[in-house]
Formats: C-alpha cells, structure tokens, sequence
C-alpha cells in the first residue's frame, strides 16, 4: 500500500452517505469519549453544510471570511496556515467547515481531473483547468500520485505537525464524490453508523462497494473498525434485532457492533453546543459513547498506537 499520510495522531473517520444516521453526532461524542480518557483530540468538519459545528457552537465560523478549509485544502500557500483555522475548544478542537466548501467539491474534481493529466503527461491541459477554478495550483499535481484525493490528508499532516493531537476524527459528508473520498483516503480507519432498520442494508451495501472503488483506484486499504448502530429503540422492535444480528453476522462479522440507544439527551446535546457527556454524563447514551471511545483507545494502544 502506497504511503499516502505522514500522520502522527490516530486517525479515525465516520462515514455513512445515508442522511439521519446520527453520524455527525456519532464523531461529536465519540470525540468528547476519547477527550474525556485524557486524549488531545481534533474533529474535522469535512461536511460543506456545517454539521459538526452546529452541534459545536460553530455556526458563527460557518460564514468567516477566507481563507477558509476550502483553501488550506485546495491553494498549497493557505496550506501551511491550516493550524490557523483550529479551533480551539475545552474539550476536542474542531476544524470547521465554511460556507466556502460549498464549491469544495467540484473544486475537488477539477483538481483530481488536473492530477490525472499531469500523471499522463499532459501539463498544459492540466493548467488550462486553472481557468475553471478558484484556488487550485494544478502545479502541486506534477510530482502527485495521479489524483487529487491526498488533499485533505495533506491539511491534516500540516496541522499535527503543529499540534499534538492524539487523535483525529472526520466527519465525512453524507454523501458520495471526492470530498467522501477525500476523507476515507486521509483516515482509513472507519466508525460506521447506522440505523437498526432494514433502510440501512441498501446504504451500508453501497458503502461497501464505494470502499473497494477508492481501494482499487489509490491503493489504500479501507478498513472498518467499528460500526454504531445508532438510535436503538427500547424496548427493541422485531426490526431493530434483526437488523442488529444482520449487522453482527453478516455484513460486519469480525467487526464490533455497538448500540447507542435512542435518548433525546443527544439532540439536545446538540442543541446546546455540547457533546451528551456535557450535557447530561449519566445518560445511556454517554455510556454508550465512553464504550466505543474505550474500544478504539485500547484498540489503537494495542497496535502501540496513540
């Protein structure tokens, strides 16, 4: 496998291109659990509609003025001030989106079109693609790896070289392009929520599929570390258990299911600016959070990790 990162924080992203799975919730809490074990952690809103930080207390960076994620991402000069755009919070730091990343997107294509010119030989084409962009430099793309989906990771690198961060999770968009690749290439290792309902099979079979597309195209390996199975109803519907025996002995056989019961403390966690280990720490659904963030720590220290 190519070597596509010089991280030095462990770094996890939550994915789901299903809407309503609690994702953004998911990475805000499983953030405040590893924070809460005595971890320095970083949450990157890599959403374009500003998830993360509505449930952060962000909203008033959403409209900030540039540079922006978008052109620490895209302009390799706003790069090197990424740490600049940190946040910082009394308990995980957040990199948030912007109004701008709107265009990150097709911002992202353009760039990952340029890349592959430049790999086939095709510098003038690749410049020419300059004139239909904002900020990319299609210069960064001679000596690349014939794509443009390291980006992210290379803000990333720049920031943890700056800050000593123990772990980084990625909130990744709910929804397929270069920006959700973008965000598995820069952290492989996977939290994947859903809900525990027959809606989640079509969902997670894509999801499935769209990992080994990325895998085949970079070269990186994709691998699930944890699925949450997100808003558990209780007392368990017919529905819900037999999605959760689907999730444990099919799709995800070796792989931990955890259940995050449905408590309303999470949406008004969220409503508050704060993670429901904030909000209310004897909830369920906090002890829910502080397993999976125990299991991803010993996980990761197990491997000699953060």
């Amino acid at each position: 496998m190519p070597s596509q990162t010089s991280q030095t924080a462990q770094r996890y992203c939550v994915v789901n291109a299903k809407g309503g799975v609690a994702k953004t919730a998911t990475a805000a809490n499983v953030a405040a659990a590893l924070h809460e074990r005595g971890h320095d952690v970083l949450a990157v809103d890599a959403d374009p509609q500003g998830g993360l930080g509505e449930i952060t207390d962000l909203t008033d960076i959403y409209d900030r003025q540039p540079p922006t994620t978008l052109d620490a991402i895209v302009n390799p000069s706003d790069r090197a001030n990424a740490t600049d755009l940190v946040v910082d919070r009394d308990t995980f730091d957040v990199l948030p989106s912007n109004i701008d990343c709107l265009q990150l997107e097709s911002e992202l294509t353009l760039a990952d079109f340029a890349a592959q010119l430049h790999a086939d030989g095709h510098n003038e084409f690749a410049t020419l693609v300059e004139d239909y962009t904002v900020a990319t430099d299609t210069s960064q793309f001679e000596q690349g790896p014939g794509h443009a989906k390291h980006l992210l990771s290379k803000v990333l690198d720049v920031v943890e070289r700056e800050r000593d961060y123990d772990y980084v999770i990625v909130d990744a968009p709910p929804f397929y392009g270069q920006i959700f690749d973008s965000c598995v290439y820069a952290a492989p290792d996977l939290v994947i929520p859903a809900l525990p309902e027959g809606s989640s099979k079509q969902a997670l079979e894509l999801l499935v599929g769209q990992l080994d597309a990325l895998e085949e195209t970079t070269g990186i390996s994709a691998r699930e570390r944890a699925v949450v199975a997100t808003r558990v109803p209780a007392p368990k519907t017919n529905e819900a258990k037999r999605m959760l025996k689907w999730l444990d002995d099919i799709v995800f056989q070796d792989i931990p299911v955890f259940e995050v019961p449905e408590r309303v403390a999470v949406q008004y966690a969220g409503d508050a600016g704060e993670s429901v280990l904030e909000y209310d720490p004897g909830d369920a659904s906090a002890a829910a959070f502080r397993e999976i963030a125990a299991y991803l720590d010993d996980d990761i220290t197990a491997q000699g990790g953060a």
